[in-house]
């Protein structure tokens, strides 16, 4: 990611796990919202094997650097995943 804040605040990333908002499938296969503002949204529930230490399985499983938000990753199977990357801003420490 290596995003850069106007005002030099320091911006840290990491792993969180991915909310699922409020959307439905269609026939069409695509999501459909309903249209309505939420305070907070449904967090997604893993498959056994998964979590928010292993993301994505594999010799090195998926790892975001704190500082620089480079996602690294050799996973060990193909597949369709979800993450999220949480970048949080700080300023003066």
């Amino acid at each position: 990611f290596n995003a850069v804040d106007k005002d030099g605040d320091q911006l840290s990333y990491r792993l969180v796990t991915p909310v699922i908002g409020y959307t439905s499938g269609t026939a069409g296969g695509s999501n459909v919202g309903t249209g309505q503002s939420y305070e907070s949204y449904p967090v997604a529930t893993w498959l056994p094997g998964f979590s928010d230490a292993a993301m994505i399985t594999g010799r090195q499983p998926l790892r975001v650097n704190a500082q620089t938000g480079e996602l690294t990753l050799t996973a060990d199977r193909t597949g369709l995943f979800a993450f999220a990357v949480e970048v949080t801003e700080s300023r003066n420490g």
